[in-house]
């Protein structure tokens, strides 16, 4: 029964649309358009139009908006890829820098320095992400010892003992200076990165690298070495 209800509604709107549209015919019909004059131009523009719309009606014109429209997209996807297999290239991506240290009496100061000037792409003038580790002591808590666009220390507490204390700074020649009272130096690495072990006989590791585009360092009086060296191997 409901249905049956619903049908004579939709027969009734049916009927409706189509008095409406004549009554539209009608009164398009009936307007005196006898002042309307179109110029040649104008003529043309809308033969050209619908010559146009008429010739893209057909199933040849289709197909080959098809085609462009999946010519587009497989040219969109070998731009992506290309970019994507560049931006994995560690020279593309960011700047080869080498580790400076030179050694005085009480000091080592160290810088960085471009393994090719005429080559190397420029790295950041500021920090723009912040790497930090993401291995660390079970129950290590951070502390935030400075966090601006040029450096970045972070400070890792068991209780109240600091275990780790990790910078990110931005390449720069200019040397800093660190403590070279009874160290040593060893080259390791760091992931694919070269890096520099310095161990001092009563305080501690201290490991400086970079990634081509920060420096980084980090340091500890309470961790073994080689936890040290996984820490850093966590930066990201």
């Amino acid at each position: 029964m409901k249905c049956e209800k619903m049908d004579k509604y939709d027969y009734l709107i049916a009927l409706a649309t189509l008095e409406a549209k004549d009554d539209d015919v009608e009164m398009f019909a009936a307007l005196d358009d006898s002042e309307v004059v179109f110029s040649d131009r104008i003529k043309k523009r809308i033969g050209k139009m619908i010559r146009r719309e008429s010739k893209c009606r057909t199933k040849g014109c289709l197909q080959f908006r098809n085609a462009l429209s999946r010519v587009a997209i497989i040219i969109l996807i070998t731009v992506s890829v290309i970019f994507t297999a560049m931006m994995s290239i560690t020279a593309i991506r960011s700047a080869i820098f080498e580790i400076l240290t030179e050694w005085y009496e009480e000091y080592i100061a160290i810088g960085y320095i471009p393994e090719d000037e005429t080559k190397t792409a420029e790295p950041p003038t500021r920090i723009e992400e912040i790497r930090k580790p993401t291995l660390l002591p079970l129950g290590a808590e951070e502390e935030i010892v400075v966090s601006s666009r040029t450096i970045c220390v972070y400070e890792y507490y068991i209780g109240d003992e600091c275990c780790v204390t990790f910078h990110q700074l931005l390449l720069t020649a200019e040397a800093g200076k660190i403590n070279g009272e009874s160290a040593e130096m060893e080259e390791i690495s760091v992931g694919p990165h070269k890096a520099y072990l310095f161990i001092y006989d009563r305080e501690g590791y201290m490991i400086d690298w970079t990634d081509g585009e920060y420096a980084y360092r980090i340091i500890t009086d309470v961790l073994s070495r080689e936890d040290l060296i996984s820490i850093a191997q966590s930066v990201k």
